[in-house]
Parts: C-alpha cells; structure tokens; sequence
C-alpha cells in the first residue's frame, strides 16, 4: 500500500506507517497501522496541491481498537467513505469468547462500518450460523464470505493455523493422501471451494471475496464453474 501511495502521489511513508485507508479530494488521508485485533493510533495526514505534507493530526488521547478507528475515520470524513471491516464466522483467535467476538463485531458496525468481509473458511454453516447470530442482535449490514483457493497444502496450514481458519478434518486428510500431488491437490480443492460458494450464493451471501495470494488462476477458475457473469454486479 505505501508502495502506491508513494507511485501515485508522490509520497514516501517510509516505515512509519503501515496502511493508508483513504486520501479524499481535499488532499486528506487517514493512515492506520496494520492491525486487527489491538490498539492502533489512526493519524489524519494533510497535503498541499503538490501532495507534499503540510499537517498532522493523530489520536493521541489513546491508542485504539477497530470500532474506534472507523468512529475515528467517520468523525473526519463523515458519510464520504464506504468502510468494509473484517468478520469471523469462526470467531478470531484472540477473542476470549464467541460472544465478546460477536459483540466487537457489533461495536464496529455501530461506530460506522457499511459491510465486511469475512475471514476465509471451509465451513459454510459457521457462517450461516455467524449470520443467524448477527441478526439476532440487530445486526444487518452486508457480510461478504472470504474465499480461499485451495493450492498449497502446507502453505494453507500454516495460514490456517496462525488466523484460527478451520480446515475440516475430511478435507486435510484427503489433502494430506495427496502429498506433492499439487495437479490433484488444486482440481480437489476447486471442485469443494465451488461447491461451497455454490452454496453460499445460493443461501443468500451478498457476495464472495476471493483471497488470491497473487495467483488469479485459481479463482478464475471458480469464477468460471459459478457461471457467473462477467457483467454481473452484486452492490451493497
């Protein structure tokens, strides 16, 4: 992200911050260190019409938690941002239960939050039964599955094991028979990613996210099985 910051307006970050969530036309930017589940502190950066920086303001009365960020975002830009935050269906791996998961969850929205997208998983009921629980609470904005190809059976291990994604037990040891098999590894991993999101689609999720970890064929490909159309839109 500073990468593009850098290409696209001329401005080098360097290492002190992380990501950047927005630059409006009036040459201003909310930079937020990449975090998810601890206390950041959010700064509003000012640029001259050379997008060089001219001001500072940040949160310096305390560090703070996501739903704080997006209240911090909305009391400096307003309604000006569609702001789309994470989701667990399987509940993030620090929270100390499913239920203060939920109700952080509830507290971002409140703060401002339009959508989200959700961590990946390969159990569709957890999060058909995340969504139940969401509007049981009141809870209604759009929740966008994450979608994970399945290549790399090691790689998608240790991912999983270090985000709290589950891997069904059926699917490991069908992936583990495989061994370096990588041709069967991906066709089997394709044929149950898209017997997933058939599903997901089917029930009513307003959209699939797809985490394609800079390989586009993958997901192409479960674009393609879909039948879905290159034209078609799903907007929030």
């Amino acid at each position: 992200m500073d990468k593009n910051i850098k290409r696209i307006y001329g401005i080098d970050l360097g290492t002190t911050y992380s990501s950047i969530a927005y630059v409006d036309e009036y040459g201003k930017a909310v930079i937020i260190p990449n975090a998810e589940n601890e206390r950041v502190t959010p700064s509003v950066v000012f640029f001259d019409e050379n997008n060089i920086v001219v001001g500072e303001v940040a949160k310096e009365s305390s560090k703070l938690y996501p739903n704080e960020v997006v209240s911090f975002i909305r009391e400096h830009s307003g309604d000006a941002f569609h702001l789309e935050v994470a989701a667990y269906p399987e509940f993030h791996p620090q929270a100390g239960s499913a239920e203060e998961d939920l109700k952080n969850f509830a507290r971002k929205v409140e703060a401002g939050a339009n959508s989200a997208i959700t961590q990946y998983f390969f159990n569709a009921d957890s999060y058909f039964y995340f969504i139940d629980r969401l509007e049981k609470m009141g809870v209604t904005i759009p929740v966008v599955p994450g979608i994970m190809p399945i290549i790399n059976f090691s790689n998608l291990v240790r991912f999983s094991d270090m985000c709290g994604a589950e891997i069904p037990r059926w699917i490991r040891k069908q992936l583990e028979a495989y061994g370096d098999d990588s041709d069967s590894i991906r066709k089997f991993g394709e044929e149950v990613v898209t017997e997933m999101c058939e599903k997901l689609l089917k029930a009513g999720a307003p959209g699939l996210h797809f985490y394609t970890l800079n390989q586009v064929e993958p997901s192409l490909n479960i674009w393609k099985n879909l039948g879905i159309s290159e034209q078609e839109k799903i907007a929030f």
